[in-house]
């Protein structure tokens, strides 16, 4: 091994640790239910450059009461502020229709997917210069009763972080 190459190794060892996800926060969930079920992120591999991670969200399920849900996966670069807003943040849900009292906005938003269903492959393209990339992702989530009246209830997810690493 040449001088360059230990020094490489030496300036990349740290970064083989910082490969991590870890949720924040508090998913909102029913008001129905008891015990409340909150929505929740999950993750499938670790944030490694040139490896596949699957995010997915497990919680309440309405589909026993008739409800189908639609899915958004929201990616952003910042769990502090977006848009000179401080997060989290109270999303006011009166605006658009009925959801949970209790559901915050976690991260920014810079990105956003619609899914369904509730799940999303992300290939880590092998790139060094990924390394140490820090992403936040937020699931929001509304279900749709459809009979006699359409009525629409939204709630969110935990949120999570992820750090890309090698």
């Amino acid at each position: 091994m040449t001088w360059r190459h230990s020094i490489i190794s030496l300036a990349l060892s740290p970064l083989c640790a910082q490969a991590s996800y870890t949720t924040f926060g508090l998913g909102c969930g029913d008001s129905w239910g008891e015990p409340r079920t909150r929505a929740q992120m999950v993750l499938s591999g670790v944030p490694r450059i040139g490896q596949s991670v699957q995010v997915s969200v497990v919680g309440p399920h309405f589909t026993s009461r008739g409800y189908s849900r639609a899915n958004m996966l929201v990616t952003g670069t910042s769990r502090t502020s977006y848009a000179g807003l401080t997060l989290p943040h109270l999303i006011p849900w009166w605006l658009i229709g009925g959801g949970g009292t209790d559901c915050y906005a976690l991260c920014s938003i810079e990105a956003t997917e619609i899914l369904s269903p509730a799940f999303r492959q992300i290939d880590i393209p092998a790139n060094a210069s990924l390394i140490g990339l820090r992403l936040y992702q937020q699931w929001y989530l509304s279900y749709v009763l459809r009979g006699p009246t359409v009525e629409v209830f939204y709630i969110t997810s935990d949120a999570a972080e992820m750090t890309i690493g090698l």
